[in-house]
């Protein structure tokens, strides 16, 4: 019971620490873009369209149960690709730490992607000046035909 008790305020401390990034602003653009494009397979301005939640298996390490978060694979409706293979629909799983990101219908961001997964450092809001900075640096295009399904 005691080796639960701690694992459970280590669970609760961990934000503070486990989770630090520096999200992309109009001030740090120019010096965060590049490294965050860089570390990402894929990059996208998509549309939540669906996701499912994937049962997790909580497991027992060194006498102490790991709670995981909930686990979600969202499709996403590709607006625009600034890197990597992304066009018409794609599936992305939320990762299952601290930093885990869980996905809502509907929403608009730009995914930065690694290795098909996202976590809340890797999301950022699809703001006008963060999607022209993505495509001055990538020379990306508008993906024309989802454009128009979003007003529908």
């Amino acid at each position: 019971m005691r080796s639960i008790i701690v694992a459970v305020f280590a669970f609760l401390a961990g934000p503070a620490s486990a989770c630090s990034w520096s999200g992309i602003s109009q001030e740090n653009v120019a010096t965060v873009l590049a490294p965050r494009l860089e570390h990402a397979d894929a990059v996208v301005h998509a549309r939540v369209v669906a996701f499912r939640v994937v049962a997790q298996d909580n497991k027992e390490v060194n006498g102490a149960v790991e709670v995981q978060l909930e686990k979600q694979v969202a499709t996403l409706a590709v607006l625009r690709s600034f890197k990597g293979d992304g066009s018409g629909r794609i599936e992305v799983a939320g990762l299952t730490t601290m930093c885990g990101y869980l996905f809502s219908v509907g929403e608009e961001n730009v995914y930065f992607i690694r290795n098909g997964r996202v976590g809340i450092p890797n999301v950022e809001p699809a703001s006008s000046w963060l999607l022209s900075a993505l495509e001055r640096t990538t020379k990306a295009t508008s993906n024309k035909s989802l454009e128009r399904t979003r007003d529908e």
